[in-house]
């Protein structure tokens, strides 16, 4: 959402800056939210999707040397579980339990040696699908203004719209972080400025050699 706000903003501002008309900027502004969304959408299935396989090949690969070497596997556990702090004792009973099943041991290889929880591995349609549909969400938000005004009070209104929803967003993130909500909001409201007066200012720079 993040995303999609600040560089929707920043693009509208821009182009705004060179004052083309509202039309030219409302068109820039929908352009990049689509081309965010499919890239964002694009970027996260593929990034998903490729961690899905390393993991799936790492477990491949241990089942592999599971089958081939068993005994050093399982020595890899009962040292694993020393270090966690069981006696080596409880480490040895406790291997041997896991290895009268083998998709017991294998499992436990997975979670204690690879640190993989192959139930958690996310689904790449889902993760595509929902980085496309936040982008629109945050990118449509600086786009409003544009649809019923035009010229400076459209700018104005855009950024104002952008700045109360990043602040938003800088609260509801410390939800996750515990910070100060004042103090993210704020933060996410000065990069927003930030990115709208620079552009705004190459884009009136533009519009102004252009002309």
């Amino acid at each position: 959402v993040n995303d999609g706000l600040v560089s929707t903003l920043s693009l509208v501002s821009g182009v705004a800056g060179a004052n083309p008309g509202r039309g030219v900027v409302l068109l820039a502004g929908i352009a990049g939210l689509l081309a965010g969304a499919i890239s964002m959408a694009a970027g996260a299935y593929i990034s998903t999707k490729s961690e899905k396989e390393v993991h799936k090949a790492e477990i491949a690969r241990e089942s592999e040397e599971l089958e081939l070497e068993p005994e050093e596997e399982k020595e890899e556990l009962r040292i694993l579980y020393q270090l966690k702090g069981f006696s080596q004792e409880e480490a040895e009973r406790l291997v041997e339990r896991l290895s009268e099943d083998r998709e017991l041991i294998l499992e436990s290889l997975v979670r204690d040696e690879l640190g993989l929880m192959p139930e958690s591995f996310p689904n790449p349609w889902k993760a595509g699908a929902f980085s496309g549909m936040a982008f629109i969400v945050g990118a449509f938000v600086p786009l409003i203004a544009y649809f019923f005004l035009g010229g400076l009070e459209a700018v104005l209104a855009s950024a104002g719209l952008s700045m109360a929803a990043l602040f938003v967003i800088g609260v509801l993130k410390t939800l996750f972080t515990g910070l100060s909500w004042l103090r993210s909001g704020l933060e996410m409201v000065g990069i927003g400025l930030f990115a709208t007066v620079i552009t705004y200012l190459i884009g009136n720079l533009f519009g102004v050699q252009l002309s």
